[in-house]
């Protein structure tokens, strides 16, 4: 058993803060920088090989377009809710952004 001398001391042992994160936000976020490695790895690559003009050049316009699909696919946050559902007196009520 442990002893503290002061309740500030004692305050700074607190369990550390889990996140749980489902699969889908998980793919969700790591494939903007999947695809950005990917066509960063294929430009360097290409740029540090001996490989004709037509190669080089097709292979640096698939570096960008990965590059350009992650820049894509990347959010810097999340949208609320499109719609809300309410129960009143057994009725539902739907609010949809048309109806705003």
């Amino acid at each position: 058993m442990t002893t503290f001398n002061n309740a500030k001391t004692a305050n700074k042992r607190q369990q550390p803060h889990i996140t749980n994160y489902s699969l889908p936000e998980v793919i969700e976020s790591a494939t903007p920088l999947f695809l950005a490695t990917v066509g960063a790895v294929l430009g360097v690559v290409v740029l540090i090989s001996n490989v004709s003009d037509t190669k080089a050049s097709d292979a640096l316009n698939l570096a960008a377009i990965a590059m350009a699909g992650g820049a894509g696919l990347a959010r810097s946050g999340r949208s609320g809710q499109d719609f809300s559902v309410k129960q009143q007196d057994g009725n539902l009520e739907v609010d949809t952004p048309a109806d705003r």
